[in-house]
């Protein structure tokens, strides 16, 4: 009797462990296809041209060009650097939305997303009444996750590590990965959960 219960306890053990190493197989292979997606994009994060197209939208459009032209109405240069900059960072929001990156790694952008969208709002606003029906709303990603990271202090990655590290011990060491990514950052900033102690 005693040999049957130890028998079918070590059964039970071999399978939640093998289907635990399943569904973490699952979770590790949908990222390494996602990987070169990823991969290219921070590439161009890496490239001279962001970075003075980054500068330029940031320091020089507000000040050079009006923003009731919209964004179609800006000269080629400024029209180029504002869409080189503005779709990367959109892309960098929307691989956050399908799990493709996290909030660690989307989190070491957070104040390049404010700054940009806060010089081209007054310029997307315009283009979107100009040219586009009322339920398209151009750059819709990058503005909601603008805003979403405006009150959350710009550390970097390392404050974010801490944040997740605390969560996961208020959680009782739930799983951080089983919460949708909006839901962990809204949470996270609701809770009171500061870099505060």
């Amino acid at each position: 009797m005693v040999y049957n219960i130890v028998a079918i306890s070590l059964s039970l053990l071999a399978l939640s462990s093998s289907s635990y190493l399943a569904a973490q197989q699952i979770v590790l292979q949908r990222r390494a296809n996602h990987l070169p997606a990823y991969l290219s994009l921070l590439e161009n994060f890496r490239s001279v041209k962001y970075h003075d197209h980054y500068r330029f939208v940031c320091d020089r459009l507000p000040t050079e060009h009006d923003p009731e032209l919209g964004i179609s109405g800006l000269p080629l240069d400024a029209r180029a650097a504002v869409y080189d900059v503005a779709y990367l960072l959109q892309h960098l929001a929307a691989y956050r939305v399908m799990g493709i990156v996290d909030d660690l790694v989307v989190g070491t952008f957070n104040g390049e997303m404010v700054e940009i969208w806060d010089a081209i709002a007054p310029f997307v606003i315009r283009e979107r009444q100009l040219h586009y029906a009322a339920p398209v709303k151009r750059l819709r990603l990058l503005e909601e996750y603008a805003n979403e990271v405006r009150g959350l202090p710009n550390d970097g990655p390392g404050t974010i590590y801490v944040r997740r590290l605390r969560l996961r011990r208020a959680l009782g060491k739930r799983r951080l990965a089983e919460l949708p990514g909006v839901a962990a950052t809204s949470w996270l900033r609701d809770s009171g959960h500061t870099d505060n102690g």
